[in-house]
């Protein structure tokens, strides 16, 4: 009774309008959706984190699909663990999801960050391990922390957003957990 959904659409030219009205009728909770320049996907979280202050924000991109027992595993440590910012799983490629794309990301000493494991076999045993930054496909966050780092630098268009939440998030002393 508490979830909602926003969808933030970045001016799609597909049938996104008429898909969504059309599931709003079956769907247990509130579905809303709300279309707007297309500006990015900094923006668009942004706005999602605003408007979720009430509790727990997924940020889901349009081309990803949830495992079973994303919610369950993301929310878990969120819940279990005050000290976490956000929390997110790996990320497999759509023609293989058991290769991975993403898992956590890491930063180098001279600033420069990349996807760790990106071409590995996907484990779902691994063990959930505390990362400086997530890949923002697929996250479970507390919008508070975002919002007091100051959420996502909207001057990134598409890349190296999430490093920088992540570092701002960790200076002020908020974890990040890459879960299985």
């Amino acid at each position: 009774d508490r979830t909602a959904i926003l969808v933030v659409d970045n001016a799609s030219t597909d049938e996104t309008p008429a898909v969504l009205a059309a599931l709003a009728h079956r769907l247990p909770c509130p579905l809303e959706h709300l279309r707007k320049a297309p500006e990015g996907p900094t923006v668009a979280r942004n706005i999602g984190i605003s408007r979720g202050r009430d509790g727990l924000v997924a940020l889901v991109d349009s081309d990803v699909e949830l495992a079973p027992g994303w919610s369950r595993a993301t929310g878990g440590a969120l819940l279990a663990e005050p000290g976490l910012a956000m929390a997110g799983g790996q990320l497999g490629f759509g023609h293989d999801p058991t290769l991975l794309s993403s898992y956590c990301g890491a930063t180098g000493v001279l600033g420069l960050s990349w996807e760790l494991d990106e071409g590995r076999d996907g484990d779902p045993n691994a063990a959930p391990r505390d990362v400086l930054w997530l890949n923002t496909s697929a996250v479970l966050l507390r919008p508070d922390p975002a919002l007091a780092a100051g959420g996502y630098d909207e001057r990134f268009f598409y890349s190296y957003e999430e490093p920088d939440l992540g570092l701002r998030l960790a200076i002020a002393g908020w974890r990040a957990r890459a879960v299985p």
